[in-house]
């Protein structure tokens, strides 16, 4: 006999919400006798965690399954954890992971603006999707709308649904939601709501009324109509309750809530004709009819006994796939689960549609099961139920449940089962329905009913090889089924595989070759794999050889070849049962020469990772590597290059560069990647740009590169290793990457500014230097010295005529080059235009204009003068004035000059008459010295000439002092008369 383990769960995983990239941990824990061990499963997932390399998701030592970082495109799902101990393994119920999130807008929100009259309602309806649900308030002229402070306003937090009663005229004004969502807000557009008094002509809005309804049979059936101001409602009705007509419901007034109900119980008809109702409207002198229809629904009934089986099918149609319920009463009903009695499964329906059939199947029903059952089917598009139909429970007497099943033969595709009968039967003739699934899918469960009252049977349909399977038996008799027996798991027994090993591949070494594969796939396996078979012919002969690999290998190296020989190669898998099917052939051809040194001795490194599942342990995926050791060393080959190199971000200057981490042996160490880029240009031996990046890194960042330039860009990186050094890999491919567009460094170089004919000018220049992409627009603005407004032209090509040019002193122009990003800065000129000189117009005479650098356009703008113009005009200037100066210099010289000649002659003949007379006096005072020293005893000789000349010298320097003096004042009057009039001059 086969007892039940005492295994059972202490921590069942629960439904939670989690944040994005958050830290998280699910419990999982069971006791038994013997040791248990967790194992988890994600819904929909095969490996879902043997998979994860970085370690994100693993399951600590005590059977929790801890996400490092909670992503939303992978880790949310519906998981379940395993307890298995040496005899099986039982599933815990069912868990589901979220990740809080809001959406980024509102999927309803109102619209348009509403007017209502006082005693109306206000109905309004926000909703946006959020894990968890988001909380709606309202706001009333950006304040809080709350029920407690006014009863006549409900509020539904999670559906957003707003209802105002009794509108009044202070609830005019502007409403709008704000979704809660944790620590996120997020407003709707705002609406006006307009309340107005009660007007007499004003005609009514019927918000909701009954029309085409649908009602169960002896159900009760609710009426309602709701208006946007107080109206009277009368009701009548016809073929209802096997009246012909009703008599009408005298009118009644709409309350302040808004809204008129009116109640039908136990609703049916006795006519062929369905039932109608008419309810007529009245406000003042409007009044209104409208005729709405009934349909009366009789519902299914089905009866089965206490024990008994309940089986129901119904077609679900939707896009997107429909998630499906089944209600008892209203409620929602739990299946699927190993302890359930309730299961539904789905498949694709045979008649070609896009439809599903929905089998709801209800095991050993009870009393307390009967009632009114229905299937739901909920999507974003909406949701609808089932017909429903009444289950009624009959009470008959239930036979024992069978003793000691037990496995008889088992085989790869079937099982033969015994038991023993039921003690005590109350009714000899019974039968027997056997209910058997999967372990690792308990949803799917298959049942065979035998035909007679034998105590064994044979399962031989919907078995696989290799598989444990949970079987139950229950006794029947004429209308009850007794309760399940003794659950037995039994494992079905090894078959060949049905499936070769994957990926296979071969790689020539030397005078030999290598075949790699990967498992099969575990579905196929049908076993335990005891090993690999290879079977290797030689084309040209046609000889065969046969090799045998391990089972925990992955790779094998065959010798034995003939060299400059091409050979066909395939592999199978074996299990105790015999050989699968083998691989497609692949063919190879060996070499004459050697690939390595002689002395050498190859050795081949592979590493794979165990598995196991709920049915079976294996290995997984291996990484194989090639080492070669020579006489006293050992050296390693060069790593591999890494595989692909992807570009993330794209700037204008700079680029994000994203690779995937190589994957290197234990003894060697990775030190750092060497990322190497160069701009392409016309010159193609353009330099290498080389960055060193750390090891730890995966991406990294280039930065102060040129806009709208293509990039090439490779990576390498190096290991280390004791024995050989730092070896580097060979670098990737080359990727070819152009930076995006930005707006113009540079201005647009104005070459000619040109006077074509009065009133028109063309203007002509090139490209900016620093253009950054593509050109697509010149802007052109202009105006007069004078005018205050600017006049703007655009053109894509560098010339433009302007012809509502004025003629006037100056015009001033400002050219800018724009890309698909924006406008660059812009370059500014000045020039001068003829008023009444026109025959300069047909001339091609051209003006220089120079450039303004980009920095000072772009934080000032400058008008900067044409330099050889403005040159010509200061000259000249310059000249003019020199001119006048010289003149007026020159008058005023020649006439000082005039009157100092006339002075000086004057003076010159005072001066002869003067030294005449001084000379005579001085003789006459020479000769009267004489006489009076001859009286005296001291004679001495007296010289009368030197006196005459010493006399004649004083005289000669007293009358230049004075001349000197007279023409000096004469010169002062004139210089005063020449200034005035100098000064005249330049006036006139």
């Amino acid at each position: 006999a086969v007892k039940e383990l005492p295994i059972q769960f202490l921590a069942e995983p629960e439904d939670v919400i989690v944040s994005k990239n958050s830290q998280f941990t699910w419990n999982c824990s069971a006791s038994a006798i013997n040791h248990v061990t967790i194992q988890w499963r994600k819904i929909g997932v095969l490996d879902a965690f043997t998979d994860d390399t970085e370690r994100r998701i693993f399951v600590t030592h005590n059977g929790a399954l801890h996400f490092n970082k909670v992503r939303t495109d992978k880790d949310e799902g519906i998981y379940y954890c395993l307890a298995k101990d040496q005899y099986g393994s039982i599933r815990s119920k069912s868990a589901k992971l979220q990740v809080s999130r809001m959406s980024k807008e509102f999927d309803a929100v109102p619209s348009g603006n509403v007017t209502l009259y006082r005693g109306g309602q206000l109905h309004l309806s926000c909703k946006i999707k959020a894990v968890p649900p988001a909380q709606i308030w309202w706001l009333r002229n950006k304040k809080n709308l709350s029920e407690t402070e006014d009863k006549r306003i409900i509020i539904d937090r999670l559906t957003g649904y707003l209802l105002i009663k009794n509108m009044k005229l202070r609830d005019s004004g502007r409403y709008r939601c704000v979704a809660i969502h944790q620590n996120r807000k997020k407003f709707s557009p705002d609406i006006s709501v307009s309340v107005h008094k009660l007007d007499k002509t004003a005609l009514p809005t019927i918000l909701y009324s009954p029309h085409n309804l649908t009602a169960f049979a002896n159900d009760y059936l609710v009426l309602t109509v709701a208006a946007n101001m107080p109206v009277y409602v009368q009701w009548s009705f016809s073929n209802i309750a096997g009246h012909q007509k009703q008599p009408p419901i005298n009118y009644r007034p709409i309350p302040l809530e808004g809204q008129n109900q009116h109640y039908i119980k136990n609703i049916r008809t006795d006519h062929n004709a369905p039932p109608q109702i008419l309810c007529y409207i009245r406000h003042f002198t409007f009044k209104l009819r409208m005729v709405g229809t009934i349909e009366i629904i009789n519902l299914t009934s089905i009866v089965r006994p206490v024990g008994g089986v309940l089986s129901y099918e119904c077609k679900v149609t939707g896009q997107p796939k429909p998630k499906i319920s089944w209600l008892h009463n209203g409620n929602p009903v739990h299946y699927n689960y190993q302890s359930s009695r309730h299961q539904i499964s789905r498949h694709t329906s045979s008649d070609n549609s896009n439809g599903e059939v929905i089998s709801f199947r209800m095991n050993q029903i009870e009393d307390n099961d009967k009632g009114y059952y229905q299937i739901g089917a909920v999507n974003e598009a909406g949701s609808s139920f089932s017909m429903p139909f009444v289950l009624t429970v009959e009470e008959h007497p239930v036979p024992n449940p069978p003793r000691n099943l037990r496995s008889v033969k088992v085989t790869a595709y079937a099982v033969t089962l015994a038991w023993d009968a039921p003690i005590s039967n109350l009714n000899p003739k019974i039968y027997y329905t056997i209910d058997f699934w999967p372990i690792e899918d308990p949803s799917f469960i298959y049942s065979k009913t035998t035909t007679r009252s034998e105590e064994s049977v044979i399962i031989d349909q919907d078995l696989k090889p290799w598989r444990e399977y949970t079987f139950v038996i229950k006794a029947w008799n004429f209308r009850t089924a007794s309760r399940p027996s003794n659950k037995l798991i039994v494992k079905t027994a090894e078959d060949v595989p049905t499936a070769p090993p994957r990926t296979v591949k071969l790689m020539l070494i030397s005078r030999s070759f290598i075949i790699k594969w990967e498992r099969v796939d575990p579905l196929y396996e049908n076993g335990q794999i005891i090993n690999y078979v290879i079977d290797c012919k030689e084309i040209s002969t046609g000889k065969k050889k046969m090799y045998y690999a391990p089972s925990y290998s992955k790779n094998y190296k065959i010798t034995d070849v003939l060299p400059d020989s091409v050979y066909l190669v395939k592999i199978a898998a074996a299990t105790s049962v015999g050989i699968g099917p083998y691989s497609t052939p692949l063919q190879i051809k060996t070499t004459s020469e050697y690939i390595r040194n002689k002395s050498s001795t190859e050795y081949d490194i592979s590493i794979s990772g165990i598995y196991k599942t709920a049915n079976e342990s294996g290995y997984g995926p291996s990484a194989d590597r090639i080492i070669s050791t020579t006489l006293g060393n050992v050296s390693i080959s060069a790593p591999n290059k890494i595989q692909k190199l992807d570009t993330n971000v794209i700037e204008s200057k700079s680029l994000t560069i994203a690779w995937h981490r190589p994957i290197v042996a234990d003894t060697i160490t990775l030190t750092r990647y060497l990322l190497s880029y160069r701009p392409i240009t016309w010159n193609s031996n353009s330099n290498l740009t080389m960055i060193n990046v750390e090891k730890d890194a995966n991406s990294t960042k280039i930065s102060n590169l040129n806009p709208y330039t293509s990039y090439e860009i490779c990576i390498s990186y190096f290991v280390y290793s004791k024995y050989s050094g730092e070896l580097s890999s060979q670098p990737t491919k080359f990727i070819t990457v152009r930076t995006k567009q930005d707006i113009p460094e540079s201005p647009p170089i104005i070459n000619i500014v040109k006077e074509l004919s009065p009133g028109i000018v063309s203007i002509t220049w090139n490209a900016p230097k620093l253009a950054n992409g593509i050109i697509t627009m010149y802007k052109i603005r202009y105006r007069s010295q004078n005018d205050i407004d600017w006049k703007t032209e655009t053109t894509k090509k560098n010339r433009i005529t302007l012809k509502d040019i004025t003629p006037k002193k100056f015009f001033e122009f400002i050219i800018a080059a724009a890309t698909t990003v924006g406008m660059g800065p812009s370059n500014a000129i000045k020039i001068i235009l003829n008023e009444t000189d026109t025959s300069s117009f047909n001339s091609s005479e051209t003006y220089p204009v120079p450039t303004v650098s980009s920095k000072t356009v772009a934080t000032k703008m400058v008008f900067q003068e044409p330099l050889t113009l403005v040159g010509i005009i200061c000259a000249g200037i310059c000249g003019v004035i020199l001119l006048a100066v010289a003149i007026l210099y020159t008058i005023r010289r020649y006439n000082i000059n005039t009157q100092v000649k006339e002075i000086s002659t004057k003076g010159n003949v005072e001066t002869n008459e003067k030294q005449k007379k001084v000379t005579t006096m001085s003789s006459e005072k020479c000769q009267e010295q004489k006489s009076s020293l001859k009286s005296t005893d001291n004679l001495q000789s007296i010289n009368c000439g030197s006196l005459v000349k010493e006399t004649q010298y004083k005289e000669g320097k007293r009358s230049d002092e004075n001349e000197t003096m007279t023409a000096l004042k004469r010169k002062e009057s004139m210089n005063d008369i020449n200034i005035t009039v100098h000064q005249n001059n330049l006036s006139s």
